[in-house]
């Protein structure tokens, strides 16, 4: 198997600590704050029938099919799965999860006791992704395409033989680190891109997916790097 050209870790290092995402900028939290709010409320025009469920957003529509998880050990009371995922608007249609080889089993828990959030993780002895809030709303949603996207940068790595992009080196980890989560948000981009015509709906997610848990990343990056420098 031939193996991938490796992103060079001192370079990439180096762009992390002259990157201006991190903690600490008021405006950009005052935005992100904003953003987070306004993805939290539902999607407009929901049409709800029996394990299926449309959202109408002129332009697009998603729609998501669900069945009740029943006598599973692993999952309390209201937890979904997820069956199929199309988004679609009237020249083209992404069938989000039947394109995916393998990908893990999806399952989601419309209300949570905790904050929204998504993990791609094992279980049980099992790989599912799994959501904590109602994937018809639109934060909800874009944390579903990024743990989906770690699946698929995962499956990218195992099909290539390696466990990571970077060279070795000192900080390969961290680099690592935040190139995955740069791979899962560019994923969430792809597949909404197309679609989102919504000047506001696109600001939001934009700044939803850099001002959020990118930028915490990159606050916790650059002070492991300076660290280092430090010892």
């Amino acid at each position: 198997m031939e193996k991938p050209n490796l992103i060079n870790t001192e370079k990439y290092t180096k762009k992390i600590e002259n990157s201006d995402l991190g903690l600490g900028n008021e405006e950009r939290e005052f935005e992100y704050s904003q953003a987070w709010f306004r993805l939290g409320k539902a999607f407009n025009r929901i049409t709800r029938e029996k394990g299926k469920t449309t959202i109408d957003l002129g332009n697009f529509s998603i729609e998501e099919w669900s069945s009740d998880v029943r006598d599973d050990p692993d999952f309390g009371v209201g937890v979904k799965k997820l069956e199929r995922l199309i988004v679609r608007d009237g020249k083209e249609e992404i069938d989000v999860l039947g394109t995916l080889s393998g990908i893990p089993s999806i399952y989601y828990d419309p209300f949570p006791l905790q904050l929204d959030g998504g993990s791609l993780l094992h279980l049980g002895g099992r790989r599912i992704i799994f959501i904590q809030g109602d994937i018809s709303m639109p934060r909800n949603f874009v944390i579903l395409l990024h743990e989906i996207g770690h699946f698929v940068d995962s499956s990218n790595l195992e099909n290539v033989g390696v466990t990571s992009m970077m060279t070795e080196g000192d900080n390969s980890d961290i680099a690592e680190m935040i190139r995955k989560e740069r791979t899962a948000d560019a994923f969430v981009l792809k597949v909404m891109r197309p679609f989102v015509k919504d000047k506001q709906l696109k600001n939001d997610i934009l700044t939803f997916i850099k001002d959020g848990s990118l930028a915490t990343y990159y606050h916790d990056a650059k002070k492991r790097i300076s660290d280092q420098k430090n010892k």
